[in-house]
């Protein structure tokens, strides 16, 4: 029975650990993680201005959430097949 159990957790590990087939990554999640890339530090950028420039303090600390957000749910949600 142990060797049976043995075998069983070794097959998982060679599954966990197996290569991926079909090479690596794409054009398009390089242009896809760029584009998250540049919207979140964008963002950070962005709502930093915020604090420089009170009479535009809201609408550009919004804006920088906003493209923030959209670069996070960019790069967390897109997927290639």
């Amino acid at each position: 029975m142990a060797s049976s159990q043995k075998n069983a957790e070794s097959n998982g590990q060679e599954q966990l650990f197996a290569e991926v087939q079909g090479g690596g990554a794409s054009f398009v999640m390089l242009v896809q993680l760029l584009f998250a890339l540049v919207l979140v530090f964008g963002g950070f950028y962005v709502f930093s201005l915020a604090f420089s420039h009170p009479e535009q303090g809201i609408e550009l600390f919004v804006g920088g959430l906003l493209a923030v957000t959209i670069g996070f749910i960019t790069a967390f949600t897109s997927r290639t097949k």
